[in-house]
């Protein structure tokens, strides 16, 4: 079941310096539990000395240029019609399984978990079913999560490119 957590947009401030995150400046992104809410916590990475105590992840990111564009998600119809030309890829099926757990994440497919189970018992994966909330289709998509994290950065970048536009 995936777990959901809210989260405040970023501060633009380093929390141990209190100055301001320059454009083009790397920062790392902390949530840390506090009580019953998470907090999100904004450090210059060459202030970063690590995860401070209860923090549930982080990750890293950079302060967008001065006058970048924005980019904007691809709606939802147009991330389900790339959902379905990936998964006639088999080559493609790990960026099938992100784009899935994006879709998943934004309520553009639901989890069927009346049908999911890790593995058969003759030991093959068995996809994971998704159904469209508002009409019912159902896509079967392979459970093929990134290798090593030069595996997920490669396919972030191609999410990335896939997905957004500034336009």
């Amino acid at each position: 079941m995936l777990q959901e957590y809210p989260a405040t947009k970023c501060t633009r401030r380093c929390h141990v310096t209190g100055q301001p995150l320059e454009p083009g400046q790397s920062y790392v992104s902390a949530l840390v539990a506090s009580g019953d809410h998470l907090m999100r916590l904004d450090i210059a990475a060459d202030q970063w000395t690590g995860p401070p105590a209860e923090t549930v992840g982080w990750w890293t990111c950079r302060m967008p240029a001065a006058g970048a564009a924005k980019l904007r998600p691809a709606p939802d119809e147009v991330l389900l019609d790339v959902l379905t030309d990936l998964l006639l890829r088999p080559a493609q099926a790990d960026l099938a399984y992100l784009l899935a757990l994006l879709l998943v994440r934004r309520r553009a497919l639901v989890d069927d978990q009346s049908s999911f189970s890790d593995v058969t018992p003759s030991g093959q994966n068995v996809p994971w079913q998704l159904i469209h909330p508002g009409d019912g289709r159902v896509w079967l998509v392979p459970v093929a999560p990134p290798s090593s994290a030069a595996h997920w950065a490669q396919l972030q970048e191609s999410l990335t490119r896939l997905l957004f536009t500034d336009q």
